[in-house]
């Protein structure tokens, strides 16, 4: 993600705004909820996150992402595998396209989102249709996030799950 920083809001912008309104229409944060945007690449998501009035902060793994992102929000650089905070700091935490990993390091990010939730949080989770597998939703489950049903979400497949 480093070498592709540059020119990605100008190849990515419009597919990642179709997911965002596919999100948006199933679950909007409440006024004043504590969100992270998990992978949040350039920031893209992020004003859209305050237009719901929500206090959103960016999290990355690439120091070259972060670096183009403009929206003045708290961020920092760290995986998705062991999330800098506190249990139960976020209202919810928006993770679109960015949990990229094999099944088990998919898992361990599952938990580490179930971890900063407070409960009765919500997590938007999207991953790539093709990476879908069977057992998918029990990993949900053993991770203590309960997914909705799935749904399309451009070239991506959604959940909003609930942390119990």
């Amino acid at each position: 993600y480093d070498r592709s920083a540059d020119g990605y809001d100008e190849r990515f912008a419009v597919l990642q705004a179709a997911k965002y309104g596919a999100i948006f229409e199933r679950f909007r944060p409440d006024a004043g909820a504590r969100v992270l945007d998990l992978g949040c690449g350039t920031g893209l998501l992020l004003p859209k996150l305050a237009e719901h009035s929500a206090l959103p902060v960016a999290l990355d793994l690439s120091g070259a992402m972060l670096a183009h992102v403009r929206w003045p929000a708290p961020r920092g650089q760290a995986s998705s595998l062991a999330l800098p905070f506190a249990p139960a700091s976020f209202d919810a935490v928006f993770a679109v396209t960015s949990l990229l990993l094999d099944r088990r390091g998919f898992v361990h990010a599952l938990v580490e989102i179930a971890r900063i939730l407070r409960p009765g949080g919500t997590a938007a989770i999207t991953i790539l249709s093709r990476d879908t597998y069977e057992g998918l939703s029990a990993d949900f489950a053993a991770s203590g996030l309960a997914a909705s049903a799935s749904f399309p979400c451009g070239q991506d497949t959604g959940w909003i799950c609930q942390r119990a």
